[in-house]
């Protein structure tokens, strides 16, 4: 869910797991198997320039809201 405003993208970056709860928002957010996260690959975007995570689990019922840029 991006917006692209005078040039420069600022939105949020979605996703959803079934399982793991916080673990499995860490690998998404941290990266995991020498892949880099979602933080690290919003962060290296110059073009971005403000954005957000939203994360959800459905088992168990936990999400995370996380302000990545500025």
């Amino acid at each position: 869910m991006l917006d692209a405003t005078s040039g420069a993208l600022r939105g949020v970056e979605v996703a959803g797991r079934t399982n793991k709860g916080y673990a499995a928002f860490a690998q998404a957010c941290d990266g995991a198997g020498g892949k880099p996260g979602k933080r690290a690959q919003l962060k290296a975007h110059e073009d971005v320039v403000e954005a957000y995570l939203s994360l959800w689990c459905s088992e168990p019922k936990v999400s995370v809201w996380e302000k990545v840029k500025p």
